[in-house]
């Protein structure tokens, strides 16, 4: 029976499901499972009556710790009637039948108050608060942030904060409820509050959410551009994550970089957890343009792999800094952080520049450390070598043939923009050729780049043909 009425609740099928527990009702004793199965199926259905009439029938197990897996469930449970029962504006009765029943635990004024504080109830917050402190139960600290939460002005964040503080030590969970006040009333009494109060071993979020109130116009900002927030990171997050908050990395790493103090910079970046996460940091400095930054961040840095040296080479291409992207390159190729992206980096910058012939010596010195040009490569060197002329743009064509590369839909729309009214007859035809040939879709940009070059051209005999196709 247990199975079946699984099935159906899963399936929910309701009907079905009723008409089994009848069956089941009838023939006696209901067990424990099948009176959760019950309550769930009112919940799922949103009958909140039906689902507070299944509490006195699952009291027993709901007080039992026998099982932690049935405690799991069955609280995970009344936390979704407790959503439902503050949908149906149920709470009242739904708190006296918990009463009732002796099932008004910590964890169940949790729920109660945690759902109150997301709705802005304070209503109802405030009577289970009451009815808590009537029976004498301590809440969680996750119950009083979630009271603090829902506080209307800096002193009463304050105020309630103290009261959480009378029942013990505060905890991460508390104080971070503390710090997101400081940040939404802006206000550095509770700032310093929270400063006063960081646990020993602060979270991430607690972290992010200190270091958030050093930024400019928020309570804890300096007038030294970010110093406090160096301050506080080298004294209390130095080995907290900030990988997920690119601008509190900023933060800290700027003032880092501007006070010389490599430490800071050096702790920031060994707390990330992976080379993707400093890459990141560098990319940031280097959009900005800022390339000793991306280099500060990337000396600092307790290892250097290869995307790591792509990135700082790609700010120093972009910025038109050839003499440290080569030194770069260098040191790079001595410690083998080198692939086909790493001297693609390279070809671009020289073809960008004009210099054809350190572009392409730049391909040999690829093939010499044992790498192999790609698609990228070549395409890289049929735009430049387009703009100089059909025969030096279908050399390079030739030659990536050669390696074995086919040619792809990046590779098409270079030869199609190639084609104008004087190129050759062949040009155009071997272009669409090889189009022909390409084993992509025909979308929209590439049709239009046939359609263009055949008009270029005056080919109306090859564009029917590809419209056909």
């Amino acid at each position: 029976y247990e199975l079946l009425l699984r099935g159906y609740l899963a399936l929910r099928l309701l009907d079905d499901f009723s008409e089994l527990l009848t069956e089941v009702e009838a023939r006696g004793a209901v067990p424990p499972t099948i009176k959760v199965l019950t309550m769930r199926a009112s919940v799922q259905a949103s009958d909140c009556e039906a689902a507070i009439a299944c509490l006195p029938g699952l009291a027993s197990m709901l007080k039992s710790s026998s099982s932690a897996t049935h405690t799991s469930a069955c609280a995970n449970l009344l936390r979704r009637l407790v959503r439902l029962a503050a949908d149906k504006d149920a709470l009242p009765r739904l708190l006296q039948e918990l009463r009732t029943y002796d099932l008004l635990n910590t964890w169940m004024l949790e729920s109660v108050i945690t759902e109150c504080s997301q709705r802005g109830d304070t209503h109802h917050l405030e009577q289970t608060v009451q009815l808590a402190r009537a029976q004498g139960t301590e809440l969680t600290s996750t119950a009083l942030s979630a009271l603090i939460r829902v506080t209307r002005t800096a002193d009463d964040a304050l105020s309630s904060f103290k009261d959480a503080v009378g029942q013990g030590p505060p905890d991460a969970v508390l104080v971070l409820a503390l710090a997101e006040a400081a940040e939404r009333f802006s206000d550095r009494a509770v700032a310093d509050a929270v400063l006063q109060n960081l646990p020993a071993n602060p979270t991430a979020a607690l972290a992010v959410a200190v270091l958030r109130l050093c930024l400019p116009g928020a309570p804890l900002a300096s007038q030294d551009e970010g110093m406090a927030a160096a301050k506080l990171y080298g004294k209390h997050f130095a080995n907290v994550d900030l990988s997920q908050d690119l601008q509190l990395q900023r933060l800290v790493a700027d003032v880092a970089i501007a006070s010389s103090r490599t430490d800071v910079l050096e702790k920031l970046v060994r707390s990330f957890p992976d080379g993707v996460s400093r890459a990141a940091l560098v990319k940031s400095y280097a959009s900005d343009r800022h390339l000793d930054g991306a280099q500060r961040v990337f000396e600092a840095c307790p290892e250097q792999d290869t995307c790591l040296y792509n990135v700082l080479l790609s700010a120093y291409t972009v910025g038109r800094d050839m003499a440290s992207a080569e030194k770069l390159l260098s040191r790079a190729s001595a410690t083998g952080a080198v692939d086909v992206a790493t001297y693609n980096t390279m070809i671009k910058a020289h073809l960008r520049l004009g210099d054809v012939g350190r572009a392409r010596a730049f391909v040999h010195t690829m093939r010499s450390s044992g790498l192999a040009p790609n698609s990228v490569t070549f395409n890289e060197l049929i735009d430049a070598a387009a703009a100089k002329g059909g025969a030096a743009m279908w050399e390079v064509v030739d030659e990536m043939e050669a390696c074995g590369l086919k040619p792809n839909s990046i590779t098409c729309s270079i030869l199609l923009k190639s084609v104008q009214q004087r190129s050759q007859p062949r040009d155009i035809e071997r272009a669409l050729k090889i189009v022909e040939s390409v084993d992509v879709a025909m979308d929209e940009v590439l049709l239009s780049s046939i359609c263009e070059a055949c008009i270029r051209t005056n080919r109306s005999d090859l564009l029917a043909r590809h419209l056909e196709r």
